[in-house]
């Protein structure tokens, strides 16, 4: 009796046929006689047989799979990311395999060595606030997997990115703040050991530079991307002797940890302090003042990474390539013109 895990061998059996013969109809082998293949495909989806992709793997060395690594799925970014990274592979017939670090080192090289043993045929990731080294990303590399990193890259001239200008976006927001009057400013800045930190940092600390101001040292503080972390953060600048009159954050969700504790405060927003965030998450558009901030294409990067990748799988052609894509500025309520 055939059950639902209906093999080649099942088939054959039935059909008093060969295993080759069955194998070689259901690749679509030409030299199987037509009324044969047409029994044997019948019987097929009759019985729903699915083709075993790790047992195809091992023959054909691909998978048609996609490893993606995220550090988080509740970070409407990251979600976003995911949206677009999805939409490209399944037009190709593509799947994908999701994996979340939760933003820690070791969950990271576990995800890692997860999709290097199904196979997948290469990665698109966004490292951890905890990666400081890269040694499993070397390993992977070692065995020739292509990889795109997205955001959060892999600073590695052999390995592809999708970023976005957050040098020049953190710039723009700045002199934003800049040009409404604000004269004070602070920045709530990601982990020190990040790229896109690094970059975002800079973004601020030259335009106040070319405008005349100084960046006392006292009005940055480095640590994470979380809400939590921006409540925490703006509660040190608020005991300092000369408060900011404003501050940019390093994303919205620091933003808005930052405004929720400045409300408790009966702190006034933007009249005593002014905050401005980067992403445009939906959050932005909710809260009370409504949040400035540089919107990122999210879904675009998905979008890119994945057609980078394929296209990639598709020539056999790995030919690394950095993509920088534009922020744009979202003048809300929590800014406003303070001359």
């Amino acid at each position: 009796m055939l059950t639902d895990q209906t093999t080649i061998k099942d088939i054959a059996k039935e059909l008093n046929l060969s295993l080759s013969t069955v194998s070689r109809a259901l690749r679509g082998h030409p030299d199987v006689n037509a009324e044969t293949k047409k029994r044997i495909l019948e019987l097929a989806e009759k019985l729903n047989y699915e083709k075993n992709p790790l047992a195809l793997s091992l023959r054909n060395q691909k998978t048609n799979s996609i490893g993606v690594i995220i550090p988080e799925i509740a970070n409407p970014f990251f979600s976003t990311i995911i949206s677009g990274i999805q939409h490209v592979a399944y037009e190709a017939g593509f799947n994908v395999m999701i994996c979340l670090s939760d933003e820690k080192i070791e969950r990271e090289i576990s995800n890692l060595k997860h999709l290097l043993r199904y196979r997948v045929d290469g990665l698109i990731a966004s490292v951890s606030i905890e990666t400081n080294h890269f040694e499993h990303f070397e390993q992977a590399l070692n065995k020739h997997v292509p990889m795109v990193f997205i955001d959060r890259a892999w600073n590695n001239a052999q390995v592809s990115k999708v970023l976005v200008d957050d040098y020049e976006g953190a710039f723009t927001i700045t002199q934003h703040l800049i040009e409404s009057g604000y004269k004070r400013i602070a920045h709530i800045a990601g982990p020190k050991n990040l790229q896109v930190t690094e970059n975002r940092c800079q973004g601020y600390l030259n335009a106040l530079q070319e405008s005349g101001l100084s960046a006392d040292n006292q009005w940055i503080t480095y640590g994470g991307f979380t809400q939590e972390y921006g409540a925490e953060a703006v509660k040190r600048l608020l005991e300092l002797p000369e408060k900011p009159d404003a501050i940019f954050c390093v994303n919205d969700r620091t933003a808005i940890g930052a405004m929720l504790v400045l409300k408790e405060k009966f702190i006034k927003i933007p009249d005593e302090i002014a905050i401005a965030g980067f992403t445009n998450a939906p959050v932005s558009t909710i809260i009370e003042p409504s949040l400035t901030t540089m919107a990122q294409p999210a879904f675009e990067m998905g979008q890119m990474a994945t057609e980078m990748m394929i296209k990639y799988l598709q020539t056999d052609k790995y030919e690394p390539e950095t993509r920088i894509l534009k922020t744009q500025l979202i003048i809300r309520n929590s800014t406003k013109n303070h001359n």
